[in-house]
Order: C-alpha cells, then sequence, then structure tokens
C-alpha cells in the first residue's frame, strides 16, 4: 500500500520538479549574461542580453535590418543584440570583422545552410581551408574571359525584357498591373524574371523562361523560402541541429527542401550534358566547375559540392542582383532629376543600342554607375550582420571581445551611418562625386561640396557584396548584368512612376530581410522614348 502510494506521489511531483530545474537554469543563465558574462559590459536591451529569442522574432518577422537599426540609433556603436551577438556600426568594426588577416571565422550560423550535412559550399563554408579550396576554383568561372563570354548569355535575356516593355515581345504571364492598362510594370517580378533566366542559363545550361512563360516562375518563392529558412536556422542553431524546423517552421522547410531537390535534378542533368556534349558544351559555370581543378591540390568538386554550388548561384546570382536593380529604378522614378540625368548620359554615350555591351564606353557612365551606388547604399540585397565568431579575444573597434563572440556590421546600418554619408537618408548620387555641390535638407549644413576624403570614406563603409576574403566572389557578374540592363532600358525607354507600391513609411524600398531581400514595386509606365 505504501509503495504504490509514493510512486503517485512522485509521479505528481515531476511535473513540478521539472518546472523548477527550468526556472533555476534560466535564472543562472540570466543572472550569468547579465552580471557575470565578459560581455555584460556592453549595451543593449534586457531581453536580448539573456535570451537569443528577440533576434529570432525579428528575423521570422523579417525586420531585423530595420531591428537592429534602431538598436544603433538608442544605444551607440556597439550593441549586445543577442546573449553572444555584438552588432558593430562603424567602419573601423567593419574592416575589424570582415577584413584580411583578422582573428575570426564565420560563425556556426552557417551550420544551417548545408543541404547535406558536411558538404559545404563557397558561401556557407566555415573552414578557411576548405573556402580556400573552392573559392579557387569557383574563381575561374568569374574571371574576365569567362564573363565576357557569359555576356552573350545576359544580353539574349536582356533584348527579351526590353522587346516586351515596348510592347514587341510575348508573354504568357500577367504582363500588365491591370489588364486594359498598358505600360505599367512591377518592375521587381519583371527584374526577378529576367535574373532567374540569366542564372538559369548559366548554372543548368537552359533557360527558366519567366520572361515568356509564368509556369516556372513559383522558382522565385522557392529560392526566397531557402534563404530565409537558411536566416531563421542559422538565428537559433537548435531548429536545424535538433530538426525542430520540422516542428516549427515546417511549411518554410519543405519548401526549402523542394528548392534544393530543384537545383540537384537540374544540376544533374546539366553535368550529363556536359558530358554527352564533350568539347561543344558552351562555356557556362557547369562548364568551368566541371573542369576546374584547384591549382593547389589539383582537386574539383564532387557532385554534392556541385550540387551545393549550384543552390547557391541560383540564391545569390539571381535574387541580390534583381534587388539591386529594382532599387535603382525605385530611386530613380522617385527623384526626377537624377533619372533626367542619368538617362541623357547614356544616350548621349551611345548611338545605338547594340551599343551598350561590357567595357570602357559603359564603364565611362560616371553619374550612371554613381546611382546604381546610391541605390544598393539604401537598399542593400543582404541588409542584416553577417555574423562571424572571434576566434582569440581581440578589440573591435576598441572594444576587446573574447573568444568565442559572434560579431556583424549591419550593412542597412552603415549605409546610414549620418558620420559617413551626410543627409544619409537622402538618394544623392553626388556623394560619389569629389567636387559636387549638393543641397542638404533643413537643419543640415546647406550647400555640401563633397571632397575627396567624403568619397573616400564613403567607399570605405560602403558593402554591399561585403568586403575582404569572405566578400561576393559574384561582384563583377552581378554589376555586369545591372549596368548592361539599365543603361539599356535608360537608352531606349522614359520611365515614371505610377503610385506608392513597394514604399515604407519613410519613401524607402520596402524589404523583408530573409538574408536575402523580399521586395516588391516599383509599379511604373513604360514609354518608348520619342
Amino acid at each position: 500500500m505504501i509503495q504504490p502510494l509514493l510512486n503517485q506521489l512522485s509521479l505528481t511531483r515531476l511535473p513540478i520538479l521539472i518546472l523548477g530545474i527550468v526556472i533555476i537554469t534560466t535564472l543562472g543563465f540570466s543572472v550569468y549574461n547579465l552580471f557575470l558574462s565578459p560581455l555584460s559590459s556592453i549595451p543593449g536591451p534586457l531581453l536580448c542580453r539573456i535570451s537569443p529569442f528577440p533576434q529570432l522574432y525579428h528575423g521570422l518577422a523579417g525586420d531585423r535590418h530595420l531591428w537592429l537599426h534602431s538598436l544603433h540609433q538608442t544605444y551607440g556603436s556597439h550593441v549586445r543584440a543577442a546573449p553572444d551577438f555584438i552588432s558593430v556600426n562603424t567602419v573601423e568594426g567593419l574592416h575589424d570583422i570582415y577584413g584580411h588577416g583578422k582573428k575570426i571565422r564565420k560563425a556556426d550560423f552557417y551550420y544551417a545552410f548545408p543541404a547535406i550535412k558536411g558538404v559545404w559550399n563557397t558561401h556557407n563554408s566555415i573552414d578557411k581551408f576548405i573556402h580556400g579550396r573552392k573559392r579557387r576554383v569557383l574563381s575561374q568561372a568569374f574571371s574576365d574571359n569567362a564573363l565576357k563570354g557569359m555576356e552573350d548569355v545576359m544580353l539574349l535575356h536582356i533584348r527579351q525584357l526590353c522587346s516586351i516593355l515596348g510592347g514587341g515581345g510575348k508573354s504568357k504571364g500577367r504582363e500588365q498591373i491591370e489588364e486594359g492598362k498598358e505600360g505599367k510594370w512591377n518592375m521587381s517580378d519583371w527584374f526577378s524574371y529576367l535574373s532567374y533566366d540569366v542564372m538559369g542559363e548559366l548554372c543548368f545550361g537552359k533557360s527558366y523562361d519567366m520572361l515568356i512563360n509564368r509556369a516556372r516562375r513559383g522558382v522565385i518563392g522557392l529560392v526566397d523560402r531557402a534563404a530565409f529558412r537558411h536566416y531563421v536556422c542559422g538565428l537559433w542553431l537548435p531548429l536545424d541541429t535538433w530538426h525542430l524546423d520540422q516542428l516549427f517552421i515546417r511549411r518554410l522547410t519543405n519548401d526549402r527542401w523542394s528548392f534544393i531537390m530543384n537545383s540537384r535534378i537540374e544540376a544533374t542533368a546539366r553535368a550529363k550534358a556536359r558530358s554527352d556534349l564533350g568539347h561543344d558544351a558552351k562555356k557556362d559555370f557547369f562548364y568551368y566547375l566541371l573542369n576546374a581543378k584547384d591549382p593547389e591540390t589539383n582537386s574539383g568538386l564532387s557532385t554534392p559540392e556541385l550540387w551545393g554550388e549550384a543552390n547557391v548561384l541560383m540564391i545569390a546570382g539571381s535574387d541580390t542582383t534583381s534587388t539591386e536593380m529594382t532599387s535603382t529604378i525605385f530611386y530613380l522614378v522617385r527623384n526626377p532629376s537624377a533619372l533626367a540625368k542619368a538617362t541623357a548620359e547614356v544616350r548621349e554615350k551611345f548611338n545605338d543600342v547594340e551599343e551598350i555591351v561590357s567595357g570602357g564606353k559603359l564603364n565611362e557612365l560616371s553619374y550612371f554607375k554613381c546611382c546604381i551606388d546610391e541605390a544598393m547604399r539604401l537598399a542593400p540585397a543582404v541588409p542584416g550582420a553577417l555574423p562571424r565568431t572571434v576566434t582569440s579575444g581581440f578589440e573591435i573597434d576598441g572594444v576587446f571581445l573574447p573568444t568565442g563572440t559572434d560579431v556583424g556590421t549591419p550593412c542597412y546600418s552603415i549605409h546610414r551611418h549620418a558620420s559617413y554619408y551626410p543627409s544619409p537618408n537622402t538618394f544623392i548620387p553626388e556623394r560619389w562625386i569629389e567636387g559636387s555641390h549638393v543641397e542638404l535638407g533643413k537643419g543640415e549644413k546647406g550647400e555640401w561640396v563633397v571632397s575627396k576624403d567624403d568619397v573616400e570614406l564613403a567607399r570605405k563603409a560602403f558593402c554591399p557584396f561585403s568586403v575582404g576574403p569572405r566578400g561576393c566572389i559574384g561582384k563583377s557578374m552581378a554589376l555586369m548584368e545591372m549596368r548592361l540592363t539599365l543603361a539599356r532600358l535608360l537608352f531606349l525607354f522614359d520611365f515614371e512612376g505610377e503610385d506608392r507600391t513597394g514604399e515604407d513609411g519613410n519613401g524607402h524600398l520596402a524589404m523583408v530581410d530573409h538574408f536575402t531581400s523580399q521586395k516588391t514595386g516599383p509599379v511604373v509606365s513604360v514609354r518608348r522614348r520619342m
């Protein structure tokens, strides 16, 4: 009689015991993080200093970049945004964190990215030696000769976009914003179709044909979902390591897996086609990935590694490029004087649209290029802070951080730092041109004559492709596609904003931070030049 009674009593107390352990453990971690941690002197909101969940919440909400920016405005240059993550919003911190020869590696955040555990790609590899081998192999696909050979692929699809916008092409999808109202276009959609068609051709040897057929446009959503799942799981790794993503973000995880399987199928088919064609295969990315050897080890990429590179090329090479083309048109149509000046520069330089190819004449469009840079400043494609881990304690812009601390500089915030960018929330392409005279807004210093030092400081803080040894390997390709597309569009068409689609509450391009950016708009009218 007594033993069963004791057993029953123990069972009733078990939940209380478990709850007590949880409470005591939570309090213990909270006390340590608030008072005993080496990071306790760095300011930040109370909940952020004791829990990773505020950061995870804003990651799920898609506004982490805005949240970090508001924290820096409140707490200053160094902010403790999570118990073990410090956000640093200074140009010195940017280069301390991401520059060459630093005692820093990519953070464990990136463990959430590989589709196959242990198989890393150029973007997510944490180990510097693995990254070095992959980057040496992949860099052969981004050489000047390789990019020049890929220009024809870009131009094929850019011409197709221009034809559709001009009314000479046919699309099986929803071309206009409202049926019957010709010439109104949501440019974020069309830049996405273009960039995915280009990357499909370069990665897999065949276009998705999104510009002319809406049937495959669902891939865009899958790519965004894949990046979003990586991001959220990276912000709280138990979602990935304990497979809690299957419980809490199941749809997101399933969509990410659909994208991965799609990339594998396409990559495997491309590898087989390359083998069948032999020397007749065109020199796209897979040509280089299948044939390139690491000059130091003489090794190439395995099939799972090819899958991994295909994943990152599709995400990094399409979504980011379309965001920056979208942001450029967004800010130009909202700044008519800048639009007129950039358009005039393009039309004065070239006599025919087919003259617009990569090379000297395109590179001479100084104001046009400054418009693109200014749009990338205000709307960077990856707006958040790319996390790194301190491998041996050292100072980051005067603040000592111990070994194991995660740290990063939020691109969105440093691009709006008033010390580096006067009138930081205003679209001013002239800020990139030495000697320019700029009229600043009310309450500021009136006319600003841009000095050489102003431009150099702005350049030093500019990081839309990140900086240092882990900076974007595809920067040259992205800039080529952006410049070719936008120059041809400005040469052929007159653009005018139609409504406020795509704006946030402050009149800027509204971006949802899914690691890369989800966006919409601008809706513009497009008319052939007179």
